[in-house]
């Protein structure tokens, strides 16, 4: 078993393994940059070396457009054409680059697609000297899997939604009821189009908002902030203000749309007095009807009760019209009642619209090789998994074989021969069946790769 951080292990035909530990620095210490140099210093001029690090440097750097591990990057240096392959995981997908010209340089093996997330493989970083050889997934079924965000952001990520939806709530319920401006806008849409007087009832919630609240306000200025210090810094701050500032405007009207949008409908529903008479002009079951008495009458009283308790709207309306008639003697108790009443409706349909928005400026970023954790994390998507099988045949060549599973179990059942091993004394790793667990459905594993590095040789003088 493995007893230390770093270490460096011999192989047969002359490969060699250094596993590097580089921390949360991305470089090595000053104890373990010796420990590696006396272990190069002391390798075979054929040797044949295999790096092994958490995260791949190439890609991060390049993504990222910065530099690190600079002790480490020299003692790669030192290993010069001895260095053979580069093994990484960190990014939850397999991909490899080669150098553009044969044999200048290692292979770079990204597998990091062990049980974490998918990170998408259409965004093809740039390595200075290389270019992309293989992916799983491919780049074709990552993209497909981007436009996802939009329809299931809201679906996988609900106790985000329930921050978003807070932040909403607070953004623009302090300003409400829109009392006056409700119903001018109301009369005015008898002699105008809907959608001139639901934007006009919006800029007057705005200067609302900006006049005669503080919560609302603050809310809505640290939405827009935030939204605009969302993109990633490596965008340049032109294009971050480019994207953000629009998908915080964004999150701002669709609260407030929402808002002017409900006000907009209850002053329909209090059109020609029907809010309080649709308990009473129910049409009643013919069960109630044909009770005998004096069990009709009672059935109906219950009837329309629970119609009238039940009529959520008709609550709104009048809560809001004794806010109103109260104006700036309205009770707290009042307008409370007003607002949690009014929660849910507004929750309902502000919070899949905003949530919408948001997955789609992820999808779209992610389209233009931008928030390579934030789209796919949010995806959460399970399948895509990886491995690689290493195995030097007789002659001291390397074979890598990176293994893909498409799709993974999630229905599982003990499988029956691990049983009857349980006792055998055997190592897991030395049974027919280490795990104890199998799928239901089987797993069809694929050979999405495969590298061949042909062993250093060495050249033999002949006697003169």
């Amino acid at each position: 078993p493995q007893t230390n951080l770093y270490w460096a292990l011999e192989l047969p035909h002359r490969w060699f393994v250094l596993g590097f530990d580089l921390g949360l620095n991305d470089d090595l210490d000053d104890v373990q940059y010796s420990y590696f140099n006396h272990v190069i210093a002391n390798l075979p001029s054929d040797a044949n070396v295999i790096s092994i690090t958490h995260g791949p440097h190439w890609y991060v750097d390049s993504y990222y457009k910065k530099e690190s591990g600079r002790m480490h990057k020299h003692l790669l240096t030192q290993l010069g054409p001895k260095l053979r392959l580069l093994l990484a995981g960190d990014i939850h997908h397999y991909s490899r680059y080669s150098a553009k010209i044969a044999q200048e340089g290692p292979e770079l093996i990204i597998s990091g697609g062990g049980g974490a997330f998918l990170h998408p493989t259409h965004l093809n970083v740039d390595v200075a000297g290389y270019t992309r050889a293989a992916t799983f997934p491919s780049p074709t079924i990552s993209r497909a899997l981007a436009i996802r965000n939009p329809f299931q952001f809201r679906r996988r990520n609900w106790a985000f939604e329930i921050l978003l939806g807070t932040c909403m709530v607070l953004m623009v319920l302090p300003a409400l009821p829109l009392c006056g401006d409700a119903e001018a806008a109301f009369e005015a849409w008898s002699t105008a189009s809907l959608l001139p007087t639901w934007a006009g009832l919006v800029w007057k919630c705005y200067v609302r908002i900006l006049e005669q609240t503080t919560v609302a306000l603050a809310a809505q200025v640290g939405m827009v902030l935030v939204m605009a210090s969302f993109p990633e810094a490596q965008w340049g701050q032109d294009r971050r203000l480019l994207w953000g500032i629009p998908l915080g405007i964004s999150m701002s009207l669709c609260t407030v749309g929402v808002a002017c949008g409900l006000e907009l409908a209850l002053m329909a529903l209090g059109a020609d007095g029907h809010q309080g008479k649709r308990a009473a002009q129910a049409e009643l079951p013919a069960i109630l009807r044909n009770l005998p008495a004096p069990w009709t009458d009672v059935g109906v009283w219950a009837l329309r009760s629970l119609l009238s308790f039940s009529d959520l709207p008709m609550h709104i309306y009048n809560s809001r019209a004794a806010v109103c008639a109260a104006g700036a003697e309205a009770s707290r108790s009042l307008v409370v009642m007003y607002e949690v009443l009014m929660l849910p409706y507004f929750w309902v349909l502000a919070t899949p619209i905003a949530t919408f928005i948001l997955g789609t400026y992820l999808a779209v970023s992610s389209l233009c090789g931008r928030h390579v954790d934030e789209a796919f994390s949010s995806l959460r998507i399970e399948n895509f998994k990886n491995f690689l099988r290493l195995h030097i045949d007789s002659v001291g060549n390397l074979h890598i074989y990176a293994i893909g599973i498409g799709h993974v179990g999630r229905q599982w059942k003990e499988d029956p021969m691990w049983r009857r091993e349980e006792d055998s004394g055997r190592a897991p790793a030395q049974r027919s069946a280490p795990s104890r667990w199998m799928p239901v459905d089987a797993v069809e594993p694929m050979l999405v790769d495969y590298i061949h590095l042909p062993v250093h040789r060495t050249e033999k003088k002949t006697p003169a």
